[in-house]
């Protein structure tokens, strides 16, 4: 089927071997099987790691990951990327085949040399996925969109059509060359698997409604493949009913796994099977990625992970390694905050992870085997970081980022940054990044929130109110969702619906609230009082209540175990970590207040007043400009910001000193112990975003 941009970001697709099945009567001259390198083998997948999407490679017994392929753009651009579903090795391991998206009817089918370096256009497909070698490597075979199969030469020269049917696909090569295997749509009985000599001619049929690709036996006389009850053993079910196995004249039809429910794949050997089940009800118990001889004896599982893929009731198998000893897939990790990984399966039980998506927050798809079981610094390309890629820019105090700025928040020497989306679609991901001043380090978490962020200590804590809350570290960026957060599943916005939100922290303390709207409907902002409100700590990844009003129990900030809280009517309180109250203060009218320390810090119209947050006394009042937004405080500085420049107002004595940012608003301002972070949108159009730090000791005060 045409590939398309949703595949891109949610489907994943384990590569099956090329093979292939026929009758003709001059075999193709065969390669040499390739020598085999002892070692542990390499592995080759495409990972979202960046927004882009590359192939990458790794030793299958784990190591440095090694980037070899990147496309020229981002799959929401399309012309230039690489498809998410991987490479196709050449028999003999010095080539490999993929697929670049252009956007248009067609995509670019390409080979390329041992190291991704040189490439060439080889014909142009918009269906099918995987092409399959000859198997000398001279030729591919692939589908071309509503043309049927196609055959081509390595170089790109002489393309033909080899059948004419609008849908025909899933070409295998035999492994004497004499045939290539396919599957037909039918009317009334789906998919035919069928057969046709590599120079042409009628189509052979071997059985009616495969379910699969065809998997050829490495030695060229039988074929696995998955089929449905409705022409094989119950008509009238339409549901896949087992692994079987037939001749390649379809003569001699055999079920020999009926609990079977994903394509078959042969091992290179000829000793095994390997089969995925993924089912619902009584079923799902067997779940799982299985192997069993071609003769259905000596059935085990070998792991109770299936291989990924976007239909659980028709899952995909694994890979073989080229000693036929294990088996490359892509799993579903478990896990709170799961990833799509590559793992390596011994025939022994092992299970080895490879890919640490689940650990950064990305997914890998398309694994394949290097032939040659080559160790990854034979493929070229360089060695990488596994973390996701930053493409911010730091020196002397600078950050420089691609996105303008939408949030920051900071705690010591560290800020958390929480980027606009921008112009591109592809923006929506992987908008948070914290920046470490002290070791100068970036680190990019994988999120796609919409909410906000905060810091406490070094955790980063991520919300939405479609999403819910988690928590994360530089060291583990894909964080992990708080458990028991009310509500617990989406819509919020709903008559009398509860909502979360203003997530607040500080050292060990993490707060948030929920409430209830009265309207029916709302938008994006879900505006109007708030109502029955729920104050929440989060306690090891456990939402716990720890305070409840008829009206609002806004978190406004946290300092030292303390929690100020907004509780509507123009009333400010000092809660504990518990909830009990210790103050109440009532300011009219106010627009923003913050904690820390002795100081209770309000903005109201044109004031910022200063209560001593232990009696509620009001100890100085100080005029600020129509369009201040107030900040922060820290040490008996408050910090706000207008439409153009950073204030910082000494509350003993009322002294404002004015730094004015090169560049327009909206401007964000934190204050804490290191110093001052700020932010603004710079005249740049690849790095508009700018966040500046400024120790406190070099602060502008006198």
């Amino acid at each position: 089927m045409r590939v398309v941009f949703a595949l891109l970001l949610a489907i994943a697709a384990t590569v099956v071997p090329a093979a292939g099945v026929g009758a003709d009567r001059q075999a193709l001259p065969l390669v040499p099987r390739p020598q085999l390198v002892h070692g542990a083998g390499t592995l080759v997948f495409f990972s979202y790691r960046e927004l882009r999407g590359s192939f990458y490679a790794e030793s299958a017994a784990g190591g440095p990951l090694r980037l070899l392929l990147t496309g020229t753009n981002d799959p929401l651009d399309f012309p230039g990327a690489l498809f998410y579903q991987g490479v196709v090795w050449a028999p003999d391991g010095n080539h490999f085949v993929y697929l670049v998206l252009t956007g248009q009817s067609e995509d670019e089918l390409r080979t390329s040399d041992l190291t991704g370096t040189k490439t060439q256009l080889v014909g142009r497909t918009g269906s099918g996925w995987p092409p399959s070698w000859s198997p000398d490597g001279r030729r591919l075979a692939f589908q071309k969109s509503d043309e049927g199969i196609w055959v081509v030469r390595a170089n790109g020269s002489d393309a033909h059509a080899l059948t004419s049917g609008p849908v025909d696909q899933q070409p295998r090569w035999s492994p004497d060359g004499r045939a290539i295997a396919f599957t037909r749509s039918e009317s009334g009985c789906g998919d035919g698997l069928m057969t046709v000599r590599p120079s042409g001619g009628a189509a052979w049929r071997l059985a009616r409604n495969a379910a699969s690709a065809p998997s050829w036996s490495p030695n060229g006389k039988q074929i696995a493949f998955e089929g449905f009850t409705s022409c094989l053993s119950t008509p009238g079910s339409s549901y896949p009913t087992g692994l079987y196995i037939t001749d390649r004249r379809g003569r001699h039809l055999h079920l020999i796994d009926r609990a079977a429910d994903g394509p078959p794949v042969w091992s290179p050997d000829g000793k095994w099977i390997a089969v995925a089940r993924g089912g619902e009800g009584p079923s799902a118990a067997q779940d799982g990625t299985w192997i069993e001889h071609p003769n259905g004896h000596g059935r085990h599982r070998l792991s109770t992970m299936v291989p990924y893929t976007v239909d659980v009731d028709n899952s995909v198998a694994p890979v073989w390694a080229p000693d036929s000893r294990r088996l490359a897939g892509v799993f579903v990790d478990p896990g709170d905050q799961p990833a799509i990984d590559v793992w390596v399966l011994g025939l022994d039980g092992t299970a080895r992870q490879i890919t640490q998506g689940s650990r950064y927050g990305y997914n890998s798809f398309g694994v394949s085997w290097q032939p040659r079981n080559l160790p990854p610094q034979r493929l070229g390309g360089s060695i990488v970081s596994p973390a996701i890629p930053s493409d911010s820019l730091v020196a002397d105090g600078v950050l420089e980022a691609t996105r303008p700025v939408g949030e920051i928040v900071a705690e010591g020497a560290r800020v958390a940054i929480r980027y606009e989306p921008g112009s591109r679609r592809a923006g929506l991901l992987n908008r948070t990044e914290t920046w470490n001043t002290a070791s100068n380090s970036v680190v990019r978490y994988p999120s796609f929130n919409e909410g906000g962020i905060a810091l406490a200590g070094d955790r980063l804590v991520e919300w939405s109110g479609d999403v819910g809350i988690s928590i994360a570290t530089d060291d583990h960026p894909n964080g992990t969702p708080v458990q028991d957060v009310c509500p617990p599943s989406p819509p919020f916005c709903e008559a009398d619906g509860p909502a979360i939100g203003d997530v607040i922290a500080g050292g060990s303390l993490i707060v948030y609230d929920s409430w209830k709207r009265l309207q029916a409907t709302c938008g994006d902002s879900c505006p109007g009082p708030k109502r029955d409100g729920r104050l929440f700590r989060i306690d090891d990844g456990n939402a716990v209540q720890i305070a409840s009003s008829s009206g609002e129990l806004t978190p406004l900030a946290v300092d030292d175990g303390r929690i100020l809280v907004n509780e509507g009517s123009g009333t400010l309180a000092i809660l504990d970590a518990n909830g009990a109250e210790h103050l109440k203060v009532a300011v009219p009218g106010f627009m923003e207040a913050t904690l820390q320390g002795r100081d209770l810090v309000v903005h109201t119209g044109e004031t910022l007043a200063d209560y001593d947050a232990m009696t509620g006394v009001l100890v100085h009042a100080w005029h600020v400009s129509a369009d201040a937004t107030l900040q922060d405080v820290q040490d008996g500085l408050a910090v706000y910001v207008t439409s153009s420049e950073v204030h910082l107002l000494r509350l003993d004595d009322g002294h404002d000193s004015t730094i004015r940012p090169p560049g327009s608003g909206p401007l964000h301002a934190q204050l804490d112990s290191a110093g001052l972070f700020y932010s603004y949108t710079a005249d740049d159009a690849a790095h508009p975003g700018r966040v500046i730090f400024v120790p406190f000791a070099q602060l502008p005060l006198r």
